[in-house]
């Protein structure tokens, strides 16, 4: 039974994957370092003090991780202030459908409260979700299961009763750690066998994720 859905943020909720990528690369190019799309890849829905230490096995023990990623945040934010932030395919209709159904919902996130809240308020999503989880609020981030515990603890269930949403290798061994079911949805890389496995289902878009859903609902009420 799904009584709840945890999504991630970034490529979940919002596309705004690649646009993380470019940031980082125009930040780290300030700062003198040819940072490129496989090095934001990476250190997706990683905790700084993991996605430090990725960079710094790139770029050096000099990388000043703290001082780049303010900078990216910077450029990003005023990128967003004048033009918003693009939602991904199916988010509406996901939780419209949770809605209806009575589902709980919850963000599971690597992005820190305030620019969670910023970005959902932003984009009028705020409303659709009970409880707003990220990593600030556990000791460990993803890949570890911590995040997606706190997020169905905070909705009052257990994993094993919820329906976790991920893009990237990182949030699919969180959620799949946790206990919940994975429904991937790729964004800038295709699970390999290994990320496969821990999937409960892989779909396109949150559209296709909330027909199918709805139909396991649909399917418990008549039994």
């Amino acid at each position: 039974m799904i009584s709840g859905l945890v999504f991630d943020m970034d490529g979940v909720i919002f596309d705004t994957e690649k646009m993380l990528a470019h940031f980082w690369n125009k930040a780290a190019l300030e700062f003198g370092y040819d940072m490129n799309i496989s090095h934001s890849i990476a250190i997706r829905s990683t905790a700084p003090q993991k996605a430090e230490e990725i960079l710094k096995g790139f770029f050096g023990e000099e990388f000043d991780y703290y001082a780049v990623r303010d900078r990216r945040r910077k450029l990003m934010n005023e990128y967003i202030e004048k033009n918003g932030l693009p939602v991904k395919d199916g988010v509406f209709k996901i939780l419209k459908m949770a809605k209806k159904n009575n589902l709980k919902t919850s963000i599971a996130t690597a992005t820190d409260i305030e620019r969670t809240k910023w970005y959902l308020e932003k984009e009028k999503l705020i409303d659709y979700f009970d409880t707003v989880s990220t990593t600030q609020m556990v000791e460990r981030g993803k890949p570890y299961p911590d995040i997606y515990q706190y997020a169905c603890m905070s909705i009052g269930l257990s994993p094993l009763r919820c329906a976790a949403f991920e893009d990237s290798d990182n949030g699919v061994k969180s959620a799949y750690n946790a206990g919940c079911k994975v429904f991937m949805i790729p964004d800038l890389t295709q699970p390999d066998d290994e990320i496969k496995k821990m999937t409960f289902r892989v779909e396109n878009n949150l559209s296709e994720a909330s027909d199918y859903i709805e139909e396991i609902l649909k399917s418990e009420r008549v039994n």
